[in-house]
């Protein structure tokens, strides 16, 4: 049998992939997030290295990606709706951030870390506590 069928060092190096943290797929927390959405924010995710790279900042000096919701769609193979019903469950998660368009611009995306958006998530739940 060729060996090359099978993962090993020689087929495997200089791939790319897109990652999925864990706690996306098997956290609590994220249990009603479709997986269509989660691959979305892994796609998401990764944009934003472009945006780094490209330095696209906003004035507050954080990174955000444009990505219309054509493009999404046509590398998820979903329709419009779905990507925009998808960015509404991550935005509701914490995991994204969405600006208001300006005239003429398009909408910037925020991604935040799972770290980050728990810490979010825990941060608003300490404060309603508080009141």
């Amino acid at each position: 049998m060729n060996e090359a069928t099978y993962v090993n060092n020689q087929n495997e190096t200089g791939r790319k992939f897109f990652m999925l943290p864990q706690s996306l797929i098997c956290g609590e927390r994220y249990k009603d997030i479709p997986l269509a959405a989660k691959v979305m924010y892994s796609l998401l995710y990764d944009r934003m290295h472009l945006s780094i790279k490209n330095e696209w900042k906003d004035e507050d000096g954080r990174v955000f990606i444009n990505y219309s919701l054509e493009a999404i769609a046509e590398v998820l193979g979903i329709s419009r709706r779905s990507v925009l019903n998808y960015l509404q469950l991550l935005e509701d998660h914490f995991l994204i951030t969405r600006s208001t368009p300006v005239k003429g611009k398009a909408t910037r995306i925020y991604v935040r870390t799972i770290e980050e958006a728990e810490k979010f998530i825990e941060e608003l739940l300490t404060k309603q506590q508080e009141c």
